[in-house]
């Protein structure tokens, strides 16, 4: 356990560090309802099943602080 929460530090730790270094990372254009699907199957082992969906929902931002993001929130959630 110890050494797995030293693990987690450590991420924890070069995430700050890289938000402080590059507050904007980088932000591209991607779309968020896959995004969500990829990380609800790495964090839940499944995927979640839109009803409906009429296109992409496009968004700019940094992909990897918003997976981060996501997965926290599942996590958080679970």
């Amino acid at each position: 356990i110890i050494n797995e929460e030293i693990d987690r530090l450590s991420m924890l730790a070069r995430h700050v560090n890289d938000y402080l270094r590059n507050p904007g990372g980088n932000p591209e254009l991607f779309d968020a309802v896959e995004a969500v699907r990829n990380s609800t199957s790495v964090v839940l082992g499944r995927t979640i099943v839109f009803q409906k969906r009429a296109g992409p929902v496009r968004i700019r931002f940094d992909r990897e602080r918003f997976r981060s993001v996501l997965e926290n929130v599942l996590l958080n959630a679970l």
